[in-house]
């Protein structure tokens, strides 16, 4: 019946799309939306764009769900990289704001370290991913390290927040590979 209603990339898409997840992420969006519908005066204006937000949501985790694990391996060395060398960027020649330096000006102000959250834990994985289970002293060491090395150049900036969240997601990471 599905496959009457839309055309067959998109049949494919939501068959690699976890269901459990998908019916979960549902069910989360619906009570955020009636909270922030009973919470808002009723006005269904912000309900409104706050569902279109949800679907923008769904359209990319059908996206993200095509791609390759191998591809996705490849992003994370990618991702760290850069992440690490403009990390080291915003040190040298950041842009100071409100008497922080965590900005580098490229036409947009980026902020690198917002890239780091996916990075991190991202390449903690792949590192586990390529080593035997349970992970060795040095495995860990290293992992450690991946995930302190990014958290310390955040924290020069000062920005407490977004390095602790690194460290924990990527700690996290380290937890799950044993």
């Amino acid at each position: 019946m599905i496959s009457a209603l839309f055309p067959p990339y998109v049949v494919r898409a939501l068959q690699r799309v976890d269901p459990i997840l998908l019916a979960a992420l549902s069910l989360l969006m619906f009570v955020g939306l009636v909270t922030l519908f009973s919470a808002g005066d009723s006005e269904i204006d912000i309900v409104y764009r706050q569902g279109m937000h949800f679907m923008v949501g769904l359209v990319f985790l059908m996206l993200f769900s095509q791609i390759q694990s191998k591809t996705l391996k490849q992003f994370a060395i990618w991702a760290y990289g850069i992440g690490l060398i403009l990390l080291i960027l915003v040190l040298l020649v950041g842009e100071t704001k409100k008497g922080a330096t965590r900005w580098l000006y490229v036409g947009v102000d980026i902020q690198p370290a917002e890239m780091m959250n996916l990075a991190v834990p991202m390449m903690v994985a792949y590192f586990f991913a390529e080593k035997p289970l349970p992970p060795r002293f040095w495995d860990i060491v290293i992992a450690l390290m991946l995930v302190f090395v990014p958290m310390l150049l955040i924290m020069k900036q000062p920005d407490l927040g977004t390095a602790l969240l690194i460290a924990l997601s990527g700690l996290f990471v380290i937890y799950l590979a044993g």
